[in-house]
């Protein structure tokens, strides 16, 4: 993108934040103003925000982008209607919430474009920033709670303080964490798949291989004991992939071990070759 001359992945939907005669701009509006969000209608309307999808990646700072919009849903951004203003952090003003629906409205907004083929990205990232807003708003951390008997007025600037060091340690750092996390399972191709899909084909070949070799032993694919033992035994190579330690997983081998298990537990054999 750089070379290009067309700037980072963040500024440019920075742009698309600030921008007065885009959705973008309602995300810092404290008031529900629906007309401000205008969904794409063509597939030149969403050209700015389509671009932004097809260019992200873990390095071009998708964390960056979500803990931004984090702030935007938290109510901790600065408003570029109000520029110079001081931001007031007030979790407990109903006017200051509405910015979680205009949250919802935009998120609507960029699945439309196009048919959400390039803009699911985009979609997830900002379902988990209105998540983490509205954690935020219903959160029992001591420091936020400190500020509820100021509800929509501002609290003096030592407690909105401690309460904002506590949210962004607390919630929106590890939201924004985990919005890349979930971005990488899901969108980042490594070795002709995702890790969201190479978990899915997991799971469906240890259930079909357990499964068959449960039906052939007599004891049921159904069964209560199959059913636990395949949860207990995907659980691990599951975590692995999802946090990177592995890119692949041999299901042949989960499926053996699996068998080995339920034949010591259940004191049954095979019947057939599903070992193989």
């Amino acid at each position: 993108l750089a070379a290009s001359g067309r700037g980072t992945v963040g500024s440019r939907l920075e742009a698309q934040l600030s921008r007065s005669t885009s959705w973008g701009d309602s995300l810092t509006s404290a008031l529900d103003v629906p007309g401000r969000i205008v969904p794409p209608t063509t597939a030149a309307d969403g050209a700015d925000a389509c671009e932004v999808a097809r260019h992200l990646t873990p390095e071009s700072g998708v964390e960056i982008i979500a803990k931004r919009l984090c702030e935007i849903s938290a109510g901790m951004a600065p408003r570029p209607s109000r520029p110079g203003r001081p931001i007031t952090f007030r979790p407990y003003s109903s006017r200051d919430a509405h910015v979680l629906l205009q949250m919802r409205r935009a998120r609507e907004a960029v699945a439309t474009i196009d048919g959400g083929r390039v803009s699911g990205a985009l979609s997830d990232i900002f379902l988990g920033a209105v998540r983490a807003g509205a954690e935020v708003r219903s959160s029992s951390l001591p420091e936020v709670r400190e500020m509820r008997p100021y509800g929509g007025r501002e609290a003096p600037a030592s407690v909105a303080s401690r309460a904002e060091v506590a949210v962004r340690a607390t919630i929106l750092t590890p939201a924004a964490q985990e919005i890349e996390k979930n971005y990488r399972m899901a969108y980042v191709v490594e070795s002709g798949s995702t890790v969201t899909e190479r978990i899915t084909q997991l799971r469906e070949k240890v259930r079909e291989g357990v499964g068959a070799w449960a039906e052939a032993s007599g004891v049921g694919r159904d069964s209560q004991e199959i059913r636990s033992a395949v949860q207990r035994g995907l659980h691990r190579p599951t975590v692995d992939l999802r946090e990177g330690k592995l890119l692949e997983i041999d299901a042949n081998e989960v499926i053996r071990r699996l068998q080995v298990e339920l034949e010591t537990k259940l004191g049954v054999t095979h019947k057939n070759e599903c070992r193989k």
